[in-house]
Protein backbone atom coordinates (compact mmCIF):
# COMPACT_ATOMS: atom_id res chain seq x y z
CA UNK A 1 0.00 0.00 0.00
CA UNK A 2 1.21 3.39 -0.93
CA UNK A 3 2.19 6.41 1.16
CA UNK A 4 -0.84 8.89 2.38
CA UNK A 5 -0.06 11.98 0.93
CA UNK A 6 -1.07 15.66 1.22
CA UNK A 7 -1.46 17.37 -2.10
CA UNK A 8 -1.06 21.13 -2.22
CA UNK A 9 -2.80 22.93 -5.27
CA UNK A 10 -0.86 22.67 -8.43
CA UNK A 11 0.43 25.20 -10.59
CA UNK A 12 -0.24 24.58 -14.43
CA UNK A 13 2.30 23.10 -16.31
CA UNK A 14 3.29 25.93 -18.34
CA UNK A 15 3.77 27.55 -15.10
CA UNK A 16 5.82 24.74 -13.53
CA UNK A 17 8.03 24.41 -16.63
CA UNK A 18 8.85 27.70 -15.95
CA UNK A 19 9.96 27.36 -12.33
CA UNK A 20 11.44 24.15 -13.11
CA UNK A 21 15.70 24.44 -13.66
CA UNK A 22 17.88 21.79 -13.73
CA UNK A 23 21.08 22.98 -14.05
CA UNK A 24 24.11 21.04 -14.71
CA UNK A 25 26.95 23.25 -15.11
CA UNK A 26 30.53 22.18 -16.18
CA UNK A 27 32.46 25.37 -15.97
CA UNK A 28 35.60 25.29 -13.68
CA UNK A 29 34.94 21.79 -13.49
CA UNK A 30 31.41 22.33 -11.37
CA UNK A 31 28.30 20.22 -12.12
CA UNK A 32 25.53 20.61 -10.59
CA UNK A 33 21.30 19.28 -11.10
CA UNK A 34 18.98 21.10 -8.98
CA UNK A 35 14.90 20.35 -9.37
CA UNK A 36 13.07 22.63 -7.23
CA UNK A 37 9.07 22.57 -8.25
CA UNK A 38 7.83 21.68 -5.04
CA UNK A 39 4.23 21.38 -5.82
CA UNK A 40 3.18 18.43 -3.83
CA UNK A 41 4.31 17.07 -0.37
CA UNK A 42 4.67 13.52 0.70
CA UNK A 43 4.71 11.29 4.39
CA UNK A 44 8.53 11.17 5.44
CA UNK A 45 9.45 9.27 8.88
CA UNK A 46 7.50 7.84 11.83
CA UNK A 47 3.93 8.06 12.04
CA UNK A 48 2.48 7.70 16.04
CA UNK A 49 -0.90 7.71 14.70
CA UNK A 50 -3.05 4.79 16.54
CA UNK A 51 -4.61 2.12 14.22
CA UNK A 52 -1.92 3.82 11.34
CA UNK A 53 1.52 3.13 12.90
CA UNK A 54 4.19 2.57 13.87
CA UNK A 55 5.09 3.25 10.45
CA UNK A 56 8.72 3.95 8.66
CA UNK A 57 8.37 5.83 5.89
CA UNK A 58 11.49 6.71 3.65
CA UNK A 59 11.94 8.12 0.08
CA UNK A 60 14.17 8.25 -2.63
CA UNK A 61 15.22 9.36 -6.19
CA UNK A 62 17.09 8.16 -9.08
CA UNK A 63 19.64 10.45 -11.01
CA UNK A 64 20.88 10.42 -14.48
CA UNK A 65 24.45 11.70 -14.62
CA UNK A 66 25.08 12.42 -18.02
CA UNK A 67 29.17 12.90 -17.89
CA UNK A 68 32.08 11.78 -15.23
CA UNK A 69 31.82 13.16 -12.23
CA UNK A 70 33.33 13.21 -8.77
CA UNK A 71 29.61 13.41 -6.47
CA UNK A 72 30.21 15.76 -3.68
CA UNK A 73 27.13 16.07 -2.19
CA UNK A 74 23.41 15.39 -2.02
CA UNK A 75 20.09 17.33 -0.81
CA UNK A 76 16.14 16.54 -0.25
CA UNK A 77 13.96 19.68 0.73
CA UNK A 78 11.36 19.27 3.24
CA UNK A 79 8.39 21.52 3.99
CA UNK A 80 8.18 21.81 8.17
CA UNK A 81 9.90 20.59 11.51
CA UNK A 82 10.11 16.99 12.78
CA UNK A 83 7.11 16.76 15.12
CA UNK A 84 4.71 13.96 16.31
CA UNK A 85 1.78 13.65 13.97
CA UNK A 86 -0.99 12.34 16.29
CA UNK A 87 0.01 14.57 19.91
CA UNK A 88 2.29 17.24 18.03
CA UNK A 89 4.61 19.17 20.39
CA UNK A 90 4.82 22.73 18.59
CA UNK A 91 8.37 22.51 18.41
CA UNK A 92 11.08 20.43 16.11
CA UNK A 93 12.93 18.15 17.31
CA UNK A 94 17.08 17.24 16.67
CA UNK A 95 16.88 13.93 14.39
CA UNK A 96 19.14 12.05 12.06
CA UNK A 97 18.70 11.36 8.36
CA UNK A 98 20.73 8.90 6.91
CA UNK A 99 21.21 8.79 3.05
CA UNK A 100 22.32 5.80 0.86
CA UNK A 101 23.72 6.21 -2.38
CA UNK A 102 22.96 3.36 -4.63
CA UNK A 103 23.56 2.16 -8.17
CA UNK A 104 20.92 1.32 -10.55
CA UNK A 105 20.00 -2.32 -8.97
CA UNK A 106 20.09 -0.84 -5.60
CA UNK A 107 23.48 -1.53 -4.35
CA UNK A 108 24.92 0.68 -1.76
CA UNK A 109 27.79 2.57 -2.96
CA UNK A 110 27.60 5.19 -0.14
CA UNK A 111 26.59 6.22 3.41
CA UNK A 112 26.13 9.59 4.84
CA UNK A 113 24.38 11.41 7.93
CA UNK A 114 23.08 14.52 8.87
CA UNK A 115 22.08 15.97 11.93
CA UNK A 116 19.08 18.25 11.81
CA UNK A 117 18.35 20.33 15.24
CA UNK A 118 15.64 20.98 17.10
CA UNK A 119 15.52 24.42 15.65
CA UNK A 120 14.89 23.10 12.02
CA UNK A 121 11.52 24.77 10.03
CA UNK A 122 11.72 24.56 6.32
CA UNK A 123 14.48 23.77 3.87
CA UNK A 124 17.03 22.02 2.21
CA UNK A 125 19.05 19.25 3.98
CA UNK A 126 22.04 18.64 2.47
CA UNK A 127 24.51 15.58 2.81
CA UNK A 128 27.97 16.43 2.09
CA UNK A 129 31.28 14.82 1.41
CA UNK A 130 30.22 12.02 -0.04
CA UNK A 131 33.27 12.36 -2.93
CA UNK A 132 32.63 9.23 -5.07
CA UNK A 133 33.31 9.10 -8.61
CA UNK A 134 30.54 8.65 -11.01
CA UNK A 135 30.95 6.93 -14.69
CA UNK A 136 29.27 8.62 -17.71
CA UNK A 137 25.20 7.78 -18.36
CA UNK A 138 25.35 6.50 -15.16
CA UNK A 139 21.64 5.86 -12.94
CA UNK A 140 22.08 6.40 -9.19
CA UNK A 141 19.68 6.06 -6.42
CA UNK A 142 19.64 8.20 -3.45
CA UNK A 143 17.30 6.86 -0.07
CA UNK A 144 16.88 8.90 2.58
CA UNK A 145 15.18 7.68 6.04
CA UNK A 146 14.57 8.98 9.75
CA UNK A 147 16.64 6.91 12.16
CA UNK A 148 14.52 5.33 14.67
CA UNK A 149 11.39 6.19 12.91
CA UNK A 150 9.25 2.93 13.55
CA UNK A 151 9.73 3.07 17.41
CA UNK A 152 11.71 6.25 19.35
CA UNK A 153 11.59 8.72 17.17
CA UNK A 154 8.10 8.58 15.39
CA UNK A 155 8.60 12.40 14.18
CA UNK A 156 7.12 12.88 10.91
CA UNK A 157 7.46 16.12 8.59
CA UNK A 158 6.71 16.81 4.50
CA UNK A 159 8.70 16.39 2.19
CA UNK A 160 8.84 18.52 -1.11
CA UNK A 161 7.72 16.79 -4.19
CA UNK A 162 6.86 17.54 -7.73
CA UNK A 163 3.22 16.38 -8.97
CA UNK A 164 3.99 17.03 -12.52
CA UNK A 165 6.50 14.70 -12.72
CA UNK A 166 8.92 17.25 -14.74
CA UNK A 167 12.54 15.81 -14.27
CA UNK A 168 12.21 13.40 -17.01
CA UNK A 169 15.45 11.41 -16.59
CA UNK A 170 14.34 9.42 -12.73
CA UNK A 171 11.60 8.50 -10.68
CA UNK A 172 10.86 8.59 -7.32
CA UNK A 173 11.13 5.68 -4.37
CA UNK A 174 9.22 4.72 -1.41
CA UNK A 175 9.57 2.37 1.06
CA UNK A 176 7.64 1.47 4.24
CA UNK A 177 9.82 -0.28 6.51
CA UNK A 178 10.01 -1.61 10.16
CA UNK A 179 13.16 -0.87 11.50
CA UNK A 180 16.37 1.32 10.62
CA UNK A 181 18.12 -2.03 9.20
CA UNK A 182 15.25 -2.85 7.02
CA UNK A 183 15.59 1.00 5.28
CA UNK A 184 18.63 -0.43 4.39
CA UNK A 185 17.47 -3.37 2.15
CA UNK A 186 16.80 -2.59 -1.11
CA UNK A 187 13.70 -5.00 -0.67
CA UNK A 188 10.41 -3.23 -0.52
CA UNK A 189 11.67 0.19 -2.26
CA UNK A 190 9.21 0.77 -5.02
CA UNK A 191 8.14 3.50 -7.42
CA UNK A 192 5.39 6.37 -6.67
CA UNK A 193 4.70 6.56 -10.11
CA UNK A 194 3.35 9.55 -10.06
CA UNK A 195 5.50 12.30 -8.16
CA UNK A 196 9.25 13.61 -8.33
CA UNK A 197 10.97 14.34 -4.91
CA UNK A 198 12.31 17.95 -5.54
CA UNK A 199 16.12 17.27 -4.71
CA UNK A 200 20.09 19.57 -5.22
CA UNK A 201 23.30 16.94 -6.78
CA UNK A 202 26.39 19.12 -6.78
CA UNK A 203 29.82 17.46 -8.28
CA UNK A 204 32.62 18.35 -9.87
CA UNK A 205 33.26 16.95 -13.81
CA UNK A 206 36.42 15.07 -14.61
CA UNK A 207 38.49 15.30 -17.64
CA UNK A 208 40.19 11.76 -17.47
CA UNK A 209 38.95 8.35 -16.94
CA UNK A 210 37.13 7.63 -13.59
CA UNK A 211 39.68 4.46 -13.02
CA UNK A 212 42.56 7.05 -12.92
CA UNK A 213 41.22 8.70 -9.51
CA UNK A 214 42.09 12.43 -10.58
CA UNK A 215 40.32 13.79 -7.75
CA UNK A 216 42.41 11.44 -5.67
CA UNK A 217 45.81 13.15 -5.47
CA UNK A 218 48.45 10.77 -3.87
CA UNK A 219 48.65 13.71 -0.60
CA UNK A 220 45.60 12.76 0.10
CA UNK A 221 43.90 10.72 2.73
CA UNK A 222 40.67 8.53 2.09
CA UNK A 223 38.36 6.19 3.37
CA UNK A 224 36.14 4.19 0.59
CA UNK A 225 32.73 2.76 0.89
CA UNK A 226 33.24 -0.97 1.31
CA UNK A 227 32.09 -2.78 -1.77
CA UNK A 228 30.23 -5.04 -2.69
CA UNK A 229 27.20 -3.61 -0.01
CA UNK A 230 25.45 -5.42 1.50
CA UNK A 231 27.58 -8.04 1.56
CA UNK A 232 28.07 -11.74 2.65
CA UNK A 233 30.63 -12.97 3.67
CA UNK A 234 33.27 -10.50 2.43
CA UNK A 235 33.91 -7.17 1.18
CA UNK A 236 36.62 -4.87 0.22
CA UNK A 237 37.87 -1.69 1.85
CA UNK A 238 40.06 0.71 0.49
CA UNK A 239 41.66 3.40 1.82
CA UNK A 240 44.51 5.96 1.08
CA UNK A 241 46.95 7.68 3.23
CA UNK A 242 49.69 10.74 2.90
CA UNK A 243 52.66 9.34 4.17
CA UNK A 244 53.98 6.84 6.20
CA UNK A 245 51.98 6.46 9.36
CA UNK A 246 50.02 4.01 12.23
CA UNK A 247 46.95 3.06 10.75
CA UNK A 248 43.79 1.54 12.98
CA UNK A 249 41.06 0.36 10.76
CA UNK A 250 38.36 -1.58 13.41
CA UNK A 251 34.83 -2.58 13.01
CA UNK A 252 32.12 -1.93 15.38
CA UNK A 253 28.90 -3.59 15.81
CA UNK A 254 25.55 -1.22 15.33
CA UNK A 255 25.73 -0.31 19.31
CA UNK A 256 29.40 0.88 19.29
CA UNK A 257 31.51 -1.86 20.17
CA UNK A 258 34.50 -3.34 18.74
CA UNK A 259 33.63 -6.44 16.91
CA UNK A 260 37.39 -6.50 14.71
CA UNK A 261 40.58 -5.00 14.38
CA UNK A 262 41.61 -5.75 10.47
CA UNK A 263 44.75 -3.35 10.31
CA UNK A 264 47.00 -2.01 13.77
CA UNK A 265 50.51 -1.41 12.24
CA UNK A 266 52.76 1.48 10.08
CA UNK A 267 51.59 1.62 6.89
CA UNK A 268 53.52 3.38 3.73
CA UNK A 269 51.84 5.95 1.77
CA UNK A 270 49.58 4.97 -0.80
CA UNK A 271 46.03 3.04 -1.56
CA UNK A 272 46.02 0.22 0.48
CA UNK A 273 42.72 -2.29 0.46
CA UNK A 274 41.77 -5.54 3.06
CA UNK A 275 39.15 -7.78 3.13
CA UNK A 276 36.94 -8.34 6.15
CA UNK A 277 35.54 -11.22 6.26
CA UNK A 278 32.34 -11.92 8.54
CA UNK A 279 33.28 -15.50 9.23
CA UNK A 280 37.20 -14.84 9.82
CA UNK A 281 36.11 -16.06 13.94
CA UNK A 282 40.00 -15.45 14.45
CA UNK A 283 39.65 -12.05 13.47
CA UNK A 284 37.28 -11.01 16.01
CA UNK A 285 38.69 -8.92 18.83
CA UNK A 286 36.68 -10.70 21.64
CA UNK A 287 35.70 -14.09 20.47
CA UNK A 288 34.49 -14.67 24.36
CA UNK A 289 32.19 -12.05 24.25
CA UNK A 290 28.36 -13.12 24.15
CA UNK A 291 26.79 -9.87 23.76
CA UNK A 292 28.26 -9.29 20.53
CA UNK A 293 25.79 -10.77 17.91
CA UNK A 294 27.22 -13.83 16.62
CA UNK A 295 26.05 -16.63 13.55
CA UNK A 296 26.97 -19.73 13.26
CA UNK A 297 30.45 -19.45 11.57
CA UNK A 298 30.83 -15.91 12.42
CA UNK A 299 29.13 -12.14 12.88
CA UNK A 300 25.29 -11.88 12.56
CA UNK A 301 23.30 -10.27 10.24
CA UNK A 302 22.99 -6.71 10.76
CA UNK A 303 24.15 -3.41 10.13
CA UNK A 304 28.13 -2.25 11.25
CA UNK A 305 30.58 0.12 11.12
CA UNK A 306 34.37 0.53 10.20
CA UNK A 307 37.05 3.60 11.38
CA UNK A 308 39.79 4.00 9.67
CA UNK A 309 42.23 6.74 11.94
CA UNK A 310 45.97 8.01 11.70
CA UNK A 311 47.70 10.43 13.60
CA UNK A 312 45.80 12.73 11.93
CA UNK A 313 42.71 11.93 9.71
CA UNK A 314 39.62 9.60 10.81
CA UNK A 315 36.62 8.86 9.18
CA UNK A 316 33.73 5.90 9.87
CA UNK A 317 31.44 4.52 7.26
CA UNK A 318 28.63 1.67 7.39
CA UNK A 319 28.84 -1.70 6.03
CA UNK A 320 25.77 -4.01 6.38
CA UNK A 321 26.26 -8.08 6.73
CA UNK A 322 23.01 -9.90 5.48
CA UNK A 323 22.73 -13.68 5.96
Amino acid sequence: MFISYRQHSTLLITALAIMLWVGQTNSQGLYEIKHDTMSAGGWFGGDNRPGSGPRHVGSGQSVRIDTAIILRSFAFHFRSRFDYFYNPSGTGHEVTLNLNVRDSAGAILHTSSVVLPDSFQTGWVTWSSIDIPVQAQSLLIFTAYLVGAYDSNQFTTSQSCDASMLYTSGEFFIKEGVSDEDMELWSGWSLHGSWDSAFWLTGETLTTRIGEHPAQRPNEFSLEQNYPNPFNPTTRIKYRIQNSNHVTLKVFDFLGREVRTMVNEARIAGEHEVTFDANDLARQTRPDDHSVGRAAGGLASGVYFYRLQTNNFADTKKLLLLR
